[in-house]
């Protein structure tokens, strides 16, 4: 959003005549008082929410001053001569706008500034006056209301406004004033008023009603109809009218009340205000109006506005508003290391030195004929400026078009794993007998993908169920310090005298003959390994034991027991166990539902874990968790949920086919939106008993379904969103994302398969200042994501994948 400058001119040629009207210091603090207020709102200042309402007090004072002029030249010359206004219009406005156009395109240049995929198309907007026009389209889409790039001239949309209004206003206003009928005029003026002010009625979208022309137009027509009934002149008379104290008294009072409706309004107003887009512009005009009058006739309020800083500002405000937002966008923490106070200082400073020098060195010389002074030179000066800046335009380099993370999801369910992974295998050999890494290493050899883990103790038998004995820990605790490193694919256990040894001590604790004891002794290993490929390679001689583990090769398809293989005969039963394995997908299934920001984690996790992970997202944009009818984000932008998915079929089948081990949710702005559900027509908010009810109910079923079978749930907070196109919405408030995360905490209490990942306090440690990474409020480019995931929450699966409960062996 951006603020439009208001015109005061003094004095205007009209060929060997002057028209012009008195200077009145107190506009010039009025105007102060707008830039001000713009340029807090664009400083992100909480107790200037509502500072863009500047850009309509502007409108309106630029609407009265213009009125005025045109009158005041019809009345001393009985015509209106719209050559000479259009030309004292280019002088005025064009001069100190070139130059803002020429320091931008030198920085975009020279720095890497600027630089976005609408820069070209931008600036020649800005220069051609059409930049609301543009604007107006640009953010009609889901992906483009998250813009990640703000174009420099974008506060170009208001003064475009202005000189459209400039040039077609003025053939209106004279073919009124050839009329000879007085009320004619302000006839005229207020069915245009009315016509504008009907047309924020009809339907248009928010940024058609903000940037258009047709609907902001009836803000500049409530100042012409104000300089039509109350003009300077009649403002003196009005003054002197007031003879009674009371009635001083009381005009005074209003006046004050108006500024003080501008200070509530520029501090608690927001633009998704929807009373704003439902006449509210046009009403805040009359405030505006008020305003006008109050520094022109005696009071506090003109005393107020006369303060010479104040009218110094004023005087400067075109060249602030022109500087104020490219200066701010180029000066921030990033490039200067600065925030807060200094930042603000810095920014304004550099603001208020390049008005100072483009007043000083460029609008007023050629305002006041110091040069250019011909009306050939001056229409050369300015065509060949304009060429330059147009041409130029060409050479800054356009960036591709960045989309963040999870604002290009599909309307489909994505298997991100589904491409042929080449899995590295891990054999991990276990066991006493040294011979067992030699051989298994000649028969492996040069076998791709496969990744050969010594954990041979020669000291140690390979028990099963007895943890310690001596200082040797059963095979299971042996594999699990193994696992914990990553997972374990294949065992392969040498069998040599010490576990014979083993067994004939066991004999005589327990009683058993050496059939039963050794039976025991190979289902105790088999029970301590409950999944994965075995492979028992047995030293000694044909024994019982050596019986044993042969038949349990053949009643268990996943282990093989070799007696004294010979090279080939090892490598060949390798080669089958590595070949099936291969074929099979051995990562773990991660199944990730939520609104958009959950398939921007999706697509960070298979980035930086796809080796590790199937992940498989089944979420939508802008979809809740629960069966929702509508979503609304604010008063008057709804949205139709028909074909979100849901628990009850979608989730249910997805789970049944898929398979996932685990579970995660990423959701938030659709949890802290308002909420219809089916058969109710009222809204429900996050914490009301409705919503709590809803999603209870939904909780405790997928848990159920969830606890069927054995799937750990991953639960995301939900973070603060700061600034960017979403900071001010509703579903951003504080309280609303509060209230979202104190749902989650209760279900994680209430859940103990529910791991709490605090994507809230994630998001503060990795970005400085707050908002810093996320242009939009909300979503993340994809790199920073990617990054941010591998560092903060991928060790958060890896240690539930790894955890006793979730080992896929042991």
């Amino acid at each position: 959003m951006s603020v439009a400058t208001s015109l005061h001119e003094l004095t205007r040629d009209h060929g060997e005549h002057r028209v012009g009207i008195s200077r009145i210091p107190g506009l010039d603090g009025l105007r102060a008082l707008a830039v001000v207020a713009v340029l807090l709102f664009h400083l992100r200042l909480e107790m200037a929410s509502g500072g863009f309402l500047g850009v309509s007090l502007f409108f309106t004072l630029s609407g009265y001053l213009i009125t005025q002029l045109l009158i005041t030249e019809h009345q001393q010359y009985g015509r209106v001569s719209l050559g000479q206004f259009w030309i004292r219009r280019l002088r005025r406005l064009m001069p100190g706008a070139l130059f803002a156009l020429v320091m931008i395109v030198v920085v975009a240049l020279v720095l890497e500034v600027y630089r976005s995929p609408s820069v070209h198309g931008d600036v020649w907007a800005a220069l051609g006056y059409v930049a609301n026009w543009r604007f107006m389209t640009a953010g009609s889409s889901y992906a483009d209301l998250f813009s990640a790039t703000p174009s420099p001239v974008l506060h170009f949309w208001s003064l475009a406004i202005e000189e459209q209004f400039y040039f077609v206003f003025p053939l209106f206003m004279a073919g009124l004033l050839t009329m000879r009928r007085r009320w004619v005029v302000p006839a005229g003026l207020m069915v245009v008023w009315v016509a504008s002010f009907s047309l924020s009625f009809v339907g248009f979208a928010d940024d058609v009603i903000y940037y258009g022309t047709h609907t902001r137009a009836v803000e500049l027509l409530t100042g012409s109809l104000l300089a039509f009934v109350l003009p300077t002149t009649a403002l003196s008379t009005m003054v002197l009218a007031e003879t009674k104290i009371v009635w001083r008294r009381l005009v005074g009072a209003v006046m004050i009340a108006a500024l003080i409706v501008f200070l509530m309004l520029m501090i608690t107003a927001e633009t998704t205000d929807r009373w704003l887009y439902q006449g509210g512009f046009a009403l805040f005009s009359f405030v505006s109006a008020l305003l006008v009058i109050g520094v022109q006739r005696p009071g506090p309020l003109r005393w107020l506005a006369e303060r010479r800083p104040i009218v110094a500002i004023g005087q400067l405000s075109y060249g602030l508003y022109l500087f104020h937002w490219p200066i701010f966008i180029l000066i921030d923490t990033e490039r200067t290391g600065l925030s807060g106070l200094p930042l603000i200082a810095l920014r304004l400073g550099l603001t208020l030195a390049m008005a100072q020098l483009s007043s000083h060195f460029v609008e007023m010389p050629i305002r006041q004929r110091r040069f250019a002074r011909s009306r050939a030179k001056g229409a050369l000066v300015l065509v060949s400026v304009s060429g330059i800046v147009a041409g130029a335009v060409f050479f800054i380099p356009q960036t591709s078009r960045s989309v963040l993370a999870g604002l290009d999801a599909p309307d489909t369910v994505v298997e991100f794993g589904a491409a042929t992974v080449e899995p590295v295998l891990r054999l991990a050999i276990l066991g006493s007998h040294p011979a067992t890494v030699l051989d298994t290493r000649r028969a492996v050899g040069a076998m791709r993908s496969v990744e050969i883990v010594d954990a041979v103790d020669t000291r140690c038998p390979t028990m099963g169920s007895i943890s310690v004995v001596n200082g040797c820990a059963s095979v299971a605790q042996r594999l699990a310090e193994l696992e914990s490193e990553d997972k374990i694919d294949v065992i392969v256990i040498g069998i040599g005298e010490s576990e014979r040894k083993w067994i004939i001590d066991e004999m005589s604790r327990t009683g058993l003959d050496i059939f039963q004891q050794a039976n025991r002794y190979a289902n105790e290993i088999l029970d301590a390994l409950p999944s994965g490929e075995i492979v028992f390679l047995d030293y000694g001689t044909g024994d019982q034991l050596a019986n044993e583990l042969a038949d349990a090769g053949m009643e268990n398809a996943r282990v093989t027991a070799l007696r004294r293989p010979a090279d080939a005969v090892l490598l060949e039963t390798l080669q089958v166990i590595v070949d099936k394995i291969e074929g099979e997908d051995r990562r773990q299934r991660l199944m990730v539902i939520g609104d958009s920001s959950s398939f921007g984690v999706s697509a960070a996790i298979d980035a930086v874990a796809g080796d590790h992970f199937n992940v498989l997202w089944s979420g939508r944009r802008n979809c809740p968790l629960v069966d929702v009818e509508r979503l609304r984000w604010w008063e008057g932008v709804e949205f139709d949920m028909e074909s979100c998915p849901t628990l009850n079929p979608e989730w249910r089948e997805l789970i049944d086919v898929f398979e996932p081990r685990y579970i995660m949710i990423v959701v938030a702005i659709p949890e802290q939106a308002e909420q219809m559900y089916p058969g109710d027509s009222a809204w429900h908010l996050v914490g009301d008993p409705v919503f709590t009810a809803t999603h209870d109910a939904f909780m405790a079923e997928f848990m159920s379904l969830l606890d069927e079978r054995d799937i750990e749930l991953f639960f995301f907070t939900s973070p603060r969103i700061f600034g960017g196109a979403l900071g001010g919405a509703p579903f951003s408030r504080d309280e609303r994302v509060a209230s979202w995360n104190a749902e989650i905490s209760r279900w994680s209490q209430q859940w103990p398969n529910i791991t709490l990942v605090d994507w809230a306090g994630i998001l503060e440690r990795q970005e400085s200042p707050a908002g810093s990474l996320r242009s939009d409020g909300v979503h993340l480019e994809q790199s920073a994501l990617n990054r941010i995931i591998a560092a903060e929450v991928l060790p958060i699966l890896e240690a539930a994948v790894h955890s006793p409960q979730s080992s896929g062996i042991g």
